[in-house]
């Protein structure tokens, strides 16, 4: 069978060794040429082998992003999620509540809350606006009799007692009227009465949820209840995902909505790729016993402490995933040196274009496995140079300047301007080599050298010179026993010699 091919007359008695195969693709931008978007769905299990799966790096999944951020929250060394709070953002669609095309989209309701405490009030907000979203949402498809019927229950309901638990009842009841007269299927209206009773428990007994004009929050940090958030979001933005009835509706669809507050865009990366990787192969793809899951610069936009952990990282979250019951082979592309120092040699396809713009692979010798990520650079990615282009010129030009000029032709201003550029070289081997350079060309001897950079930083304070000045006394004296041990040594060899 060829990649693209479609198996729809599979079952499972016919279940062959390719058909566990499942091949998924995790890429930033996703190109319909290739990618087809009708494999996403749950039920393409069995056919999934072919074509590939088309993965986003960011799913809209979302219980497993708070998992893994809850998770580096918990690491006492770490270069990123090193906030002690970050906000879990839940919008809802308020809009008909507050705003509405007309009165035609809208359910008219008997009763008001605005006597309500904030909290209350801001509970029952929730709650009506759902109301008024899932009613429009259906509204083209109820004739004028369902529709007559759904106005006159509604109007016929009563409130008990104007309590937070009476209006969440009344709620509760309009959800039932407007899903009676809807749906044929009794176990899909039950699915709907029960995801709103749920939400309405939730929402109306969980103190950590703060209440906003048209949105929920919840903050996450190194000690909270992680349970409590995880439970928020299945009954919200995640809701359906481990329902019986996913495959044929979510009953608050688009209503909510998220975002995770004061996340890089490195970090919302990092997030994303896992509760992508986590979607396809635990909840779209569970009866598979093989993946091929190709990346494309899976280290795009993480910071470099994540990219240095990534493979290692990857390896144990699969491992947790399948317990041992699945394999994985992975493929990616990289620029990453610290990607390629985690991969065997073998393992490695090297390509360059050629002047027509097509790749070629190209042979390194080059042992990549634990070795030094400036040597990958240079010789692993082709780079002509592990520093910046502009640091590589200015350096260049002070080794050219030095090298031609003519000691009378040298003002001031030029061997301050060179003493600046040298002084400023971060690589200690390059700085002392230059800088011996200019001190061999202008001749001066250590105490002129240490004046004039003393001068030229003009960053000490005065109680700072001496110490300098004993600092730089102590380096010549060391330097004065490393001479007087190579002239020891010689004298040694040439009197054996002799």
């Amino acid at each position: 069978m060829r990649l693209g091919d479609y198996r729809t007359d599979l079952n499972e008695n016919s279940i062959t060794e390719q058909d566990k195969v499942a091949i998924i693709s995790l890429r930033e931008k996703l190109n319909r040429k290739y990618y087809d978007y009708s494999s996403t769905k749950p039920q393409d299990d069995f056919k999934i082998s072919v074509p590939r799966r088309v993965a986003k790096f960011q799913s809209k999944l979302l219980v497993k992003k708070i998992e893994m951020l809850y998770k580096q929250l918990q690491r006492s060394k770490k270069l990123m999620f090193k906030d002690e709070q970050y906000t879990l953002k839940i919008n809802y669609n308020n809009y008909l509540l507050t705003n509405g095309f007309d009165d035609k989209n809208k359910l008219i309701m008997q009763y008001s809350y605005k006597d309500f405490e904030e909290r209350e009030k801001a509970v029952c907000k929730v709650l009506e606006s759902f109301i008024q979203y899932f009613f429009n949402a259906i509204n083209n498809n109820l004739n004028n009799e369902m529709k007559e019927n759904i106005e006159k229950q509604t109007a016929s309901l009563n409130i008990k007692r104007k309590s937070l638990k009476g209006y969440r009842d009344y709620y509760i009841n309009i959800i039932n009227i407007i899903s009676d007269n809807y749906f044929d299927n009794t176990d899909e209206k039950q699915h709907v009465i029960n995801c709103y009773t749920a939400l309405a428990d939730e929402i109306s007994k969980n103190k950590r949820i703060k209440f906003h004009e048209d949105y929920i929050s919840l903050d996450i940090t190194k000690q909270v209840n992680i349970d409590e958030i995880l439970k928020v979001i299945d009954l919200t933005v995640d809701e359906g995902v481990n329902s019986d009835f996913k495959e044929l509706f979510t009953v608050f669809d688009d209503f909510f909505n998220y975002s995770i507050e004061n996340l890089s865009d490195g970090e919302a990366a990092y997030l994303g790729f896992y509760a992508s990787l986590y979607e396809q192969i635990s909840l779209l793809t569970p009866k598979k016993d093989k993946y091929i899951i190709l990346l494309d610069e899976p280290e795009v936009r993480m910071h470099p402490e994540l990219t240095r952990n990534f493979i290692n990282e990857l390896i144990l979250f699969l491992g947790d995933l399948s317990e041992g019951k699945k394999k994985f082979q992975i493929i990616t592309s990289t620029h990453s040196p610290f990607i390629l120092s985690d991969i065997l040699t073998n393992n490695i396809i090297y390509l360059e274009k050629n002047k027509d713009g097509n790749c070629r692979t190209v042979k390194r010798g080059l042992n990549t496995f634990g070795t030094n990520i400036h040597t990958l650079l240079k010789d692993g990615f082709f780079m002509d140079s592990t520093m910046g282009e502009f640091a590589t010129n200015k350096i260049r030009g002070i080794i050219s300047s030095i090298n031609i000029c003519s000691i009378q032709d040298v003002t001031e201003k030029n061997k301050n301007e060179w003493l600046y550029i040298i002084n400023s070289i971060g690589e200690p081997l390059i700085q002392n080599r230059i800088m011996k350079m200019f001190n061999d060309k202008f001749q001066l001897d250590y105490t002129d050298l240490y004046n004039e950079n003393l001068k030229l930083k003009g960053k000490l304070k005065k109680y700072e010179v001496p110490r300098q000045i004993n600092e730089t006394i102590e380096v010549l004296k060391r330097q004065i026993e490393q001479l007087q041990t190579h002239v020891c040594k010689l004298e040694e060899n040439y009197n054996d010699k002799n």
